[in-house]
C-alpha cells in the first residue's frame, strides 16, 4: 500500500512529534495516532524459537522459486525461437 504525498506529509509530522499544520491535519492523524496508541500497549514477547531459521528457509524457497521460474520462461522462448527458425 502507498501513501500519497500529503499523507507522508502527515505521518512524517507525526513521528517527528510536531503539532498538526491545521484542523484537517489533525484530523487526518487521529487514526495513526490511534494506531501508535494500541502498538504501546502491547505486551513485549519474544519471537518463537527457531524463527530466523523458518524465515531464511521460506526467503530461499521463494528464491529457488522464481530461479524455476525465470528458467522455464528461457526454455519456452528458446523453444518458441527455434520453432520459428524451423518454419522459416
Amino acid at each position: 500500500m502507498r501513501t500519497s504525498e500529503p499523507e507522508a506529509d502527515v505521518i512524517d509530522r507525526l513521528d517527528a512529534g510536531e503539532p498538526p499544520r491545521s484542523p484537517e491535519e489533525a484530523a487526518a492523524r487521529v487514526p495513526y495516532e490511534r494506531l501508535i496508541a494500541r502498538l504501546r500497549d502491547l505486551d513485549e514477547i519474544d519471537p518463537p524459537p527457531g524463527w530466523e531459521h523458518r524465515a531464511v528457509a521460506r526467503w530461499r524457497a521463494a528464491r529457488r522459486k522464481r530461479r524455476r521460474l525465470v528458467l522455464l520462461g528461457a526454455v519456452v522462448v528458446a523453444a518458441v525461437l527455434i520453432a520459428l527458425a524451423r518454419i522459416l
